[in-house]
C-alpha cells in the first residue's frame, strides 16, 4: 500500500478546497493537520464581516466536506501509486468544491471564513451552533 498523511490534506475545516477549484494556494487549517513535510506559512486571517446565513451555508458546506474526506481518505491511504493517490485526491476536491458551492459560497468565501475562524473563537462558536 502507498501510505500518504491525507488528515492535512482532508482536515474537517478542509481550505484544501481551494486546490481544485482555480489553482489558488493552499492555506492549510490548524484543525486535524498532521505531522509531515513542513506546511506553508499561515496566512493573517481576514478580518471580516460574517452574515448569519454565511455562518448557516458555511457549517453546512464544512460537514459535507467533512464527510466527503472521511470517504476519500481510505482510498488515498489504500492506493498504490502516487498517480492513484492524486486521481483519488482530484475526485475528493471536485466533490468538495460542488459541495461547497451548493450550499451557496464560493470557494473563495468558504476559505476566507475557514481561514477568520481559526483566528476569531466568537466566529467559531457561531458556527458550531449552527451545527
Amino acid at each position: 500500500m502507498y501510505q500518504r498523511t491525507t488528515s492535512r490534506f482532508l482536515a474537517p475545516i478542509a481550505v484544501a478546497v481551494a486546490m481544485g477549484a482555480s489553482g489558488a494556494a493552499l492555506a492549510q487549517g490548524g484543525a486535524g493537520a498532521g505531522g509531515g513535510a513542513t506546511a506553508p506559512q499561515q496566512q493573517a486571517a481576514p478580518d471580516i464581516d460574517v452574515s448569519d446565513d454565511q455562518v448557516a451555508a458555511f457549517a453546512e458546506a464544512q460537514t459535507r466536506v467533512a464527510e466527503i474526506g472521511q470517504k476519500w481518505t481510505p482510498r488515498m491511504q489504500e492506493a498504490e501509486s502516487k498517480e492513484a493517490v492524486q486521481k483519488a485526491r482530484q475526485s475528493a476536491q471536485q466533490e468538495m468544491v460542488i459541495a461547497v458551492e451548493n450550499a451557496g459560497l464560493s470557494v473563495q468565501e468558504y476559505n476566507k471564513i475557514a481561514r477568520a475562524a481559526q483566528a476569531d473563537e466568537d466566529l467559531r462558536g457561531r458556527i458550531q451552533e449552527e451545527k
